[in-house]
């Protein structure tokens, strides 16, 4: 491209022209009148200075405009320019391929809105045929060009003194200051420039935040209208919502804030809107709660605490379905919210306290030795009341011991209480008749008899590991907690006082027949009421029979028999776990005296008559009656309950009984019972027994 050409004056190009123009006419003068080519427009032909014309329209304007480091933007055709810096205007001109050269002007003009036009610039250009010209203007600024442009029009006219345009190109300009604010959005127009955003528009992306807050305060994007993608516009976040703009989740709790304000209703700000303890999130995923309720299933309990502290169901008001709501078994029952059976009695809570009003937290409620569901489902006892039938028996002792029923006070109806029947040693006659069971019960008990009679010959012959093994074998555990130490008491008692008396019936028998005038056999002694005197006389020999008669009526053998029924190997002969005349592996008998119903004994003196009388009664009141005859005629309950070995419900039931006979007589003493012979009762209120309560 060629160089720039030296700028020459205007005036001096003018004469040049007015010259050649001169020059021209006379020549046509002196030619015969040829006239002078005519300048128009476009059209117009440049006059070389040979003389030989441009070839017409051949003077174009290739491109123009302002140089891409000047420009700001530009926008629907027209060019941004800063008001205070400097741009630089281009033009390329072309020319046609004639021989010869002509002057021109190129002029720089802007036109304002109101229509008005100002020059700008102009450079006066020697163009020759065939040739390409780069022509350059520089503007310092706009600050002296007085109104601001709408657009700058390049005109390339002959430097003649017409006025036609050979060539002309307009751009449409808008010039723009930086520090200017025109759309009062708080961006200056330098800034929003930088920033993208419009500066004749406050609100780019229509989001409903001008864009200077946008740009300096929100920090959100100006150019579009949700900044985080949360379906919620940026306006609506800060001036509605109050949720930021730039986060889809603002309180973190899970959930978008979209989601929360218009489909779930929570707050978009709050983690917990229902404070409750557990987060919006957790609420609808997780545990399937109300998230803006704080009490989902409306059972009294938080639903934090149901999930956090208590471990049930916060959209179930009775998490195990035992008629029980949650906070009633927490708060109220102390029952197991999450087991619908507390004590594993075999009724559900609910059931225990609204339809039988047994203690769902104890198995036992009246404690007679039945599970509550047992008695309900499977006997029809009443699980309030320990003895159903109220004829002196537990109902578990009926169940469990003497196979008796618990809802009848005779079971074999033949006028005999159960209770009256298992006192004297006895069981109702339909147990006894109950066929093979019954004698599969026997033959077992005589078995277990014979091992007992024999155990010092056959249990040390058993190796000590094994009698390891057997003592912690899981059988013997479980029948260890199964029955109750109260219950096998009282069957070691029947059993072996049933035993003493049929032996004590065949050795009277006996001392009877080799002794006519015997008494043994007599009414007084067969219920207990003889007295020392009866059997020992002044000299302190005994009257009503031998000694060799007494220790066969005693023990139901030979004296110096021991290895049979009356030895000291004998049940009789030992105290032990298993009742009042019970044995036990760890007891031996001390020499010359015996364990009757726990009390020591000796071979001679009134203990020896005590033990010679309990041998040879019959009933439980004459045994009493010894019992309180060997210790002055009269004992504490709780005594005779010792030294009898009974169970306490039994000595209840024996002194109930001889109190309404007149036999006995109760004085209560504090919190206890003192039980004498008629005439031993004390004489005032308060007992010598007292020190001792």
């Amino acid at each position: 491209m060629p160089g720039r050409q030296p700028e020459r004056s205007a005036i001096p190009a003018t004469a040049a022209v007015l010259i050649a123009v001169t020059v021209l006419a006379a020549a046509s003068v002196f030619a015969g009148g040829a006239g002078a080519a005519a300048v128009t427009g476009d059209s117009a032909a440049g006059v070389g200075t040979d003389g030989a014309a441009l070839s017409a329209g051949e003077v174009t304007i290739a491109e123009s405009g302002f140089a891409d480091r000047d420009v700001v933007f530009e926008r629907d055709d027209t060019v941004y320019l800063w008001y205070d810096e400097p741009v630089r205007f281009t033009l390329l001109l072309k020319t046609g391929q004639g021989g010869g050269e002509g002057y021109y002007e190129v002029c720089l003009r802007s036109r304002a809105a109101d229509g008005s036009t100002r020059r700008i610039a102009c450079e006066s250009l020697v163009l020759s045929g065939g040739s390409t010209t780069e022509v350059t203007f520089r503007i310092d600024s706009w600050a002296d060009r007085g109104a601001a442009p709408r657009s700058i029009e390049a005109v390339v006219t002959p430097d003649t003194l017409t006025a036609e345009v050979a060539a002309s190109a307009t751009h449409e300009v808008a010039v723009i200051r930086k520090s200017a604010d025109s759309d009062g959005d708080g961006a200056t127009t330098r800034r929003e420039v930088a920033e993208g955003t419009d500066f004749d528009a406050a609100d780019t992306d229509g989001d409903g935040l001008i864009d200077g807050l946008e740009l300096d305060t929100y920090g959100t994007d100006p150019l579009v209208g949700d900044t985080d993608g949360d379906g919620l516009s940026d306006g609506t976040e800060i001036t509605d919502s109050r949720t930021d703009p730039t986060s889809i989740d603002t309180d973190e709790d899970g959930l978008s804030d979209i989601r929360e304000v218009e489909d779930v209703g929570t707050s978009p700000t709050r983690v917990d809107t229902d404070g409750d303890g557990l987060a919006d999130g957790r609420e609808l995923r997780v545990h399937e709660t109300d998230p803006t309720a704080v009490d989902t299933d409306g059972d009294g309990l938080v639903d934090g605490a149901e999930v956090s502290e208590h471990d049930t169901n916060p959209t179930a008001a009775d998490t195990d379905e035992d008629g029980l709501t949650d906070v009633h078994e927490i708060h109220g029952t102390g029952t197991d919210p999450n087991g619908a059976d507390t004590d594993g009695d075999g009724l559900a809570d609910g059931r225990e306290l609204h339809d039988y009003r047994t203690d769902p937290l104890v198995v036992d409620t009246d404690g007679d030795g039945l599970a509550d569901g047992s008695e309900v489902t499977e006997q029809g006892t009443d699980p309030l009341v320990g003895d159903t039938d109220g004829d002196g028996l537990a109902d578990g002792e009926e169940v469990n011991a003497f196979g008796t029923d618990p809802l009848d006070a005779d079971s074999d109806a033949d006028g005999v209480p159960d209770a009256s029947e298992v006192d004297a040693g006895s069981l109702p006659r339909w147990v006894r008749n109950d066929g093979p069971t019954l004698g599969a019960v026997v033959a077992l008990g005589v078995a277990v008899g014979f091992a007992w009679r024999w155990r010092r010959r056959w249990i040390p012959v058993i190796p000590e590991r094994a009698r390891t093994a057997a003592r912690e074998s899981r059988l013997v555990r479980r029948l260890r907690s199964a029955i109750p130490a109260e219950r096998v008491a009282d069957a070691g008692a029947a059993l072996a006082g049933a035993r003493r008396r049929a032996w004590s019936a065949a050795a009277a028998a006996r001392a009877a027949a080799a002794d006519p005038g015997s008494t043994a056999g007599s009414p007084a002694e067969a219920d207990g009421g003889h007295s020392p005197d009866d059997r020992r006389g002044a000299d302190g020999t005994t009257r009503a029979a031998s000694a060799d008669a007494d220790a066969v009526a005693a023990t139901g053998a030979p004296p110096g028999d021991t290895d049979g029924a009356g030895s000291q190997d004998s049940p009789d002969s030992e105290k032990g776990t298993g009742g009042a005349n019970g044995v036990g592996p760890d007891t031996e008998p001390s020499s010359g005296a015996g364990r009757a119903g726990g009390i020591d004994t000796a071979s001679t003196g009134d203990d020896a008559d005590l033990d010679h009388d309990r041998e040879r009664v019959l009933t439980p009141e004459g045994e009493v009656r010894a019992v309180l005859r060997a210790n002055g005629g009269r004992l504490k309950q709780s005594e005779i309950v010792d030294r009898t070995g009974w169970s306490k419900s039994k000595v209840s039931r024996t002194l109930s009984r001889m109190d309404d006979e007149g036999t006995v007589e109760k004085t209560s003493i504090g919190r206890g019972n003192v039980i004498s012979l008629p005439d031993h009762a004390p004489d005032g209120a308060r007992s010598p027994f007292d020190e001792g309560e």
